[in-house]
């Protein structure tokens, strides 16, 4: 419905009722203007947010005995996830280049530009996945909760990062510089070059043939 170019939506989903527990009919409703849609999670019967997100993405509610996730991390995230207008006008208000928000089921990451030079990103852990946080290959894993990147020189960087492992923050200070490998670059280059030459004796060799005339022969009787 609406003008054309500005269509308003009116979208409903439930989740399966005979995969759901207690008769519940959890769903989330769409509506309003194509380019800013409102979303929301709705029940019957009605209840908070929480317990409707809980049948929603469980079947069951918050509290029948199995694992509670953050369900109200998961609301911000999701509503986060789809407001980039929004995050958009917030980057600018705070004068933030490449201003994002996204989310998965670990993490709410925010990331921006603050300057040419320097760069911020922020990690919270909503604390959504069964992985084993406490495992060695887990630890490699995790993204810092706070990671600030200065550009030294074009190709030197400093990378200060603070991480939180059960309750204990880790802080590290990095290094980085990037460059090229010489050789790499030179074959690269003279490669290129021999193409060149080759392309250049081709023509050459064209143009020759073209000028110059094959001399007739006449049989005289």
């Amino acid at each position: 419905n609406g003008p054309i170019d500005q269509p308003l939506l009116l979208v409903e989903a439930i989740r399966d009722p005979a995969k759901t527990d207690d008769d519940v009919i959890a769903g989330i409703r769409i509506d309003g203007a194509a380019d800013s849609p409102s979303i929301n999670q709705f029940s019957e019967p009605a209840m908070d947010q929480q317990g409707v997100l809980s049948y929603l993405l469980t079947g069951s509610g918050p509290n029948s005995g199995t694992q509670d996730p953050n369900y109200a991390a998961l609301l911000v995230g999701f509503g986060l996830s789809n407001t980039k207008t929004l995050t958009g006008q917030v980057g600018s208000a705070l004068g933030i280049d490449d201003f994002s928000l996204s989310t998965n089921e670990d993490l709410l990451s925010v990331r921006g530009q603050i300057n040419e030079r320097l760069s911020v990103e922020y990690n919270v852990d909503v604390g959504l996945s069964n992985n084993d946080a406490n495992s060695t290959l887990r630890r490699r894993q995790l993204p810092p909760d706070l990671a600030v990147k200065y550009q030294l020189l074009p190709s030197l960087y400093l990378e200060a990062i603070q991480t939180t492992l059960e309750d204990q923050s880790e802080f590290a200070l990095d290094l980085y510089y990037e460059f090229f490998l010489g050789d790499n670059r030179t074959r690269r280059d003279s490669d290129e070059d021999d193409s060149e030459v080759e392309e250049s004796n081709e023509s050459a060799e064209q143009d020759l043939k073209d000028n110059v005339s094959t001399p007739s022969t006449s049989n005289n009787n």
